[in-house]
Order: structure tokens, then C-alpha cells, then sequence
């Protein structure tokens, strides 16, 4: 017996998403939107093109599936690339522990980087 939750529910759900996230941005302003966009293309384009360096140096180094070195390396949650190891024939506990390392590296690293760097700071 499992639970079911009826299709017309996610209708609700996904108008009442939608309603809220229109609302908040009625007032936003496009430049501060293609601003953000180009912020957040540049950040997607930095982390995949890092993590497939990382990846592809852990397939040529450690002769390991490429799947596997792609999903362990992917910028992504945690959960989501241990749901897709599951359901493919790849080792989840290599993939979690290098997702785990990856999250922990940038927790601790990046407050460090970005107070060398001065980036953030307020004037």
C-alpha cells in the first residue's frame, strides 16, 4: 500500500509556485536580471567546465568508468547525483564520498578565497 497523491494536486502546487515566484518578481528590474543572468551562466560555465576537468583526470588517471568520474565531480545536490548512481551501475559509495569532499571543500574554502581576494566586501 503506498501513498498516492492525486494528479490534480500538482496542478495546485505548481500554479501556487508559480503565482508566488510572479509576485515576487513584478517589481524587478530587467537590469538587474540580465545582470544576475550573466552572473549565473558564467558560475554554471566555471563549475561544469572544472568539474569535467576534474572528471576527465580521474577517468584517464584512474581507469574508473566515465560515468561514474562525471557523476562524482557533477556541480549538482548530493541526493540528486546519488538518485541518478542508483539507478545506473555506477558505485554510489565513490560518487557520495567525492560529492561529500566537493561540498565540504567549497563550505570551507570559499569564505577563505573570498576574504584573500577581498570579493564580497561592502564599501
Amino acid at each position: 500500500m503506498g501513498f498516492h497523491i492525486p494528479p490534480e494536486w500538482f496542478r495546485v502546487v505548481l500554479v501556487i509556485l508559480g503565482t508566488a515566484t510572479a509576485v515576487r518578481m513584478a517589481d524587478l528590474d530587467l537590469g538587474l536580471l540580465k545582470e544576475t543572468l550573466k552572473g549565473a551562466f558564467g558560475g554554471l560555465a566555471l563549475g561544469l567546465a572544472v568539474s569535467g576537468l576534474f572528471s576527465f583526470a580521474l577517468y584517464w588517471g584512474g581507469g574508473g568508468p566515465l560515468l561514474q568520474a562525471l557523476l562524482a565531480y557533477m556541480p549538482g545536490g548530493i541526493e540528486v547525483m546519488v538518485a541518478i548512481v542508483f539507478s545506473t551501475d555506477v558505485d554510489p559509495v565513490f560518487v557520495a564520498t567525492h560529492q561529500l569532499i566537493q561540498v565540504l571543500l567549497m563550505c570551507f574554502a570559499l569564505p577563505l578565497l573570498f576574504k584573500a581576494t577581498g570579493a564580497g566586501e561592502r564599501d
